[in-house]
């Protein structure tokens, strides 16, 4: 488990890798799941979600559960909110027709994972945003490199001012 952003005392987006069976649990607040790898099962009291690489799950308040890896790494970040959230995807492409970036969107402001492309397809970033802006580990990927580059989310940030795109630009 790695708390990526906490606000005045309260948590508010961690990643976690499960290897194995979680416990049972619950919180006081809604939970949001977003699977980066691998494939599970969310069992939410008797009922069961099974989750892909990509798809998101919304846990609420006080409500038992627990996650189980199928496919492994299980890789989630959880974000947590005081109201039920709805998250749509959002691709952003040049006039061209090039892929710009790739993510998700709450109430109009980027948060879940992204993916930016340069321009030129050169350079691709990835990772995740919370309320528009980046925290935990980023990837970043050049062309002809033979292994992505970790990066901390204030270097991802520095890194996404030189990626032009729409979607900075809704941020407030």
């Amino acid at each position: 488990m790695e708390t990526w952003l906490e606000q005045e005392d309260r948590l508010l987006c961690e990643h976690l890798l499960f290897e194995r069976e979680g416990r049972a649990h619950t919180h006081d607040v809604w939970e949001h799941c977003f699977v980066h790898e691998g494939a599970g099962t969310i069992r939410i009291g008797d009922q069961s979600i099974e989750l892909h690489s990509g798809q998101w799950c919304s846990i609420p308040p006080r409500e038992a559960h627990w996650m189980i890896p199928m496919a492994t790494p299980f890789s989630l970040t959880l974000t947590y909110s005081d109201e039920p959230q709805q998250f749509e995807r959002f691709v952003e492409r040049s006039p061209s027709g090039a892929l710009r970036s790739v993510g998700s969107k709450r109430d109009g402001i980027p948060h879940g994972f992204w993916q930016f492309f340069d321009p030129n397809h050169l350079h691709f970033l990835s990772g995740f945003l919370y309320e528009g802006q980046p925290v935990g580990r980023w990837r970043s990927v050049r062309e002809h490199s033979d292994e992505p580059s970790e990066l901390t989310a204030s270097q991802a940030a520095l890194l996404l001012e030189t990626f032009p795109s729409s979607q900075r630009e809704e941020t407030p």
